[in-house]
Formats: C-alpha cells, sequence, structure tokens
C-alpha cells in the first residue's frame, strides 16, 4: 500500500529520502534477505509480487535483489479491474495484516460446487 510504510524503517532509522519506502521495495526483501540467513533459513525461497511488471522486475534484478521468484500477473493482462483475497479470520481469531479487516457484503451469494 502507497500509504504504509514498513516499521522496519523507523526501527533501523532509515532517513535517506530517496529510497523507497512503500510497498514491496528493493531494501524491504534486502533485509528480509539477511534476516533469514542470520537466522539459519538460507534455504527459504522469496517470491515477491503487488505491481510487479517488466521494470520493476528489471529494477530489482539490476540492485541485486535477492529475489528466488516475481508474481507478475495483472501485468499480463489487458484488464482495469483488480482484487486481493486475504485471510482476515482463522477459527475466530483476526489474523489480517496492517489495514485489513473482515468485511461482509450482501452482494455475495454462497455457491455450491460442483453444481447440484
Amino acid at each position: 500500500s502507497k500509504a504504509l510504510v514498513d516499521q522496519y524503517f523507523e526501527r533501523e532509522k532509515v532517513t535517506d529520502p530517496n529510497i523507497e519506502k512503500n510497498g514491496v521495495n528493493v531494501t524491504l526483501i534486502k533485509a528480509l534477505r539477511k534476516a533469514l540467513d542470520e537466522q539459519g533459513y538460507q534455504h527459504v525461497k522469496i517470491v515477491v509480487s503487488s505491481g510487479f511488471d517488466e521494470e520493476k522486475c528489471k529494477k530489482f534484478a539490476s540492485e541485486n535483489t535477492p529475489v528466488d521468484f516475481y508474481g507478475v500477473g495483472s501485468s499480463l493482462l489487458k484488464v482495469t479491474t483488480s482484487f486481493t483475497g486475504d485471510c482476515v479470520k482463522i477459527d475466530g481469531v483476526n489474523m489480517a495484516k496492517v489495514g485489513r479487516h473482515e468485511m461482509f457484503s450482501d452482494r455475495l451469494k454462497k455457491v455450491d460446487y460442483p453444481a447440484k
């Protein structure tokens, strides 16, 4: 989200105005790889997605960002509709990430599959 800044930047006192601080960014992914490696998780792969297109993939690659897989789904399509599906609650316990919450809609209808 463009409105959210990861707590990493505050915790690590990153003040450089030229460093991107929103969304999935090079700085966060490099910090993630470092943290995983320091804890013995070198085998863990990093998958990035959310707003990735050819240019963003090239930017990450040119900055030697430790990415194993890129999710580029919507950039391959000629559509203007986007949506996400988030797990917000498990067994009655809120599990949503920051900025997300359970929402109900009167427009949703139960669908039996396979159809009866």
